[in-house]
């Protein structure tokens, strides 16, 4: 404990500000989810909800490498959406976005991440393309609508997935500076493609994946046949950042 503390307080984020306090977490070991909502007068309304997979890595505890969208029909999704309505109440959020990281053991749902605020590394176009909507849109109704968006999230019911989709999380175990991108071509054939986001910036160093802030890019893949989506996962997967991004190594003097 005292190692970890040391780690963190005293030293500065990533964002720059210096870290005075460090917040312990019990570790939970169950299925993490993702669940987005948006809130008006009080009433909650999920937008979506998806398993957020991690996989060990070493100097690391473990990484994201893959969330997938499930259908607002399932059980477990009705079982989260209640679990994050009390939440939400709990935490006085009447009103606008809200993005939940929720561990699901065997006491049930555990809410170990919130942010009163949209989800980052979101891709619109990829989510309007599964479920129809996206979380920026309807953000963007609940405010202008009010009155509007209120009535239609109530008559609408559970969300409803319109096809299969798959966030995927590149894990680089390899370092160097970006100086291209000659796999895109080859991800952009896959039937499934649908966008990709956040890859490091060509003339910035890519480096081994140890936490979110170190993932190289996110590719999403949505399709509404089950098993080419799942052959597209594992062509994506087998494809080394060598062959993703054009690495030009750094002299280390």
């Amino acid at each position: 404990m005292q190692r970890a503390l040391s780690a963190i307080v005293g030293k500065t984020n990533r964002v720059g500000a210096l870290n005075r306090f460090a917040l312990g977490q019990e570790k939970i070991n169950g299925q993490q989810y993702t669940v987005n909502a948006i809130s008006i007068h009080g009433n909650a309304f999920v937008t979506e909800a998806w398993t957020y997979d991690t996989v060990p890595i070493e100097r690391a505890s473990s990484v994201c490498s893959l969330e997938r969208l499930l259908d607002g029909s399932e059980p477990i999704v009705q079982e989260l959406s209640d679990y994050l309505e009390r939440a939400l109440q709990a935490l006085q959020i009447a009103e606008g976005p809200a993005h939940a990281e929720i561990i699901v053991d065997h006491r049930g749902p555990v809410l170990v991440d919130f942010g009163a605020r949209l989800q980052g590394t979101m891709s619109a176009k990829a989510r309007t393309m599964a479920l129809g909507h996206n979380h920026m849109t309807l953000t963007a109704w609940c405010y202008a609508d009010p009155k509007g968006f209120g009535e239609y999230m109530r008559l609408r019911g559970p969300y409803k997935r319109q096809a299969h989709a798959l966030c995927v999380s590149l894990i680089s175990d390899m370092g160097g500076v970006v100086a291209g991108y000659p796999g895109l071509e080859a991800i952009r054939k896959l039937p499934s493609f649908a966008d990709a986001i956040a890859f490091v910036p060509i003339g910035q160093e890519l480096v081994p994946t140890i936490d979110l802030a170190s993932t190289p890019g996110i590719v999403y893949l949505v399709n509404s046949d089950l098993t080419t989506l799942e052959n597209d996962y594992r062509k994506l997967r087998a494809m080394r950042m060598d062959q993703v991004f054009d690495l030009v190594m750094q002299d280390r003097d």
